[in-house]
């Protein structure tokens, strides 16, 4: 997935929504309970139809991906999860070496959010520029 399809993906009414209610439920203001969260985004090969799929809740500064179990009818597009990690705690919401190794792993487009900005890997682990959220 090319730069410019990556943010058309960003924009599908699916993704945004998938995007929100990970930052949401990242709990990115809450000192104690702030934890990475994220999925799979899907692709429903006849229809066109996206879903998603989420992963287990992480810790403060990791997730866990597992590779989902899909049928012929299903194609993994991308992953995404959050970085609730505030800059102003000296903490770095950039993605990481680990961000930047799954995607070239599994050639996949990541998606990285954090609290101003969706960083963009492609399958490659080459960073984009952030996303203004």
């Amino acid at each position: 997935m090319d730069l410019i399809s990556a943010r058309r993906l960003m924009e599908h009414p699916t993704v945004k929504a998938a995007f929100e209610a990970a930052w949401a439920d990242s709990f990115a203001e809450d000192e104690v309970l702030r934890h990475e969260e994220g999925g799979w985004i899907i692709l429903e090969n006849a229809s066109g139809m996206l879903t998603i799929r989420r992963e287990l809740p992480g810790t403060r500064n990791s997730i866990t991906f597992h590779y989902p179990d899909l049928d012929s009818s299903l194609s993994a597009l991308a992953i995404y999860h959050t970085h609730p990690t505030p800059p102003e705690l000296g903490e770095i919401p950039d993605p990481s070496p680990a961000d930047r190794s799954i995607s070239r792993e599994w050639k996949l487009t990541s998606f990285v959010i954090a609290e101003s900005a969706i960083f963009i890997i492609n399958p490659l682990g080459t960073v984009s520029s952030g996303e203004v959220r």
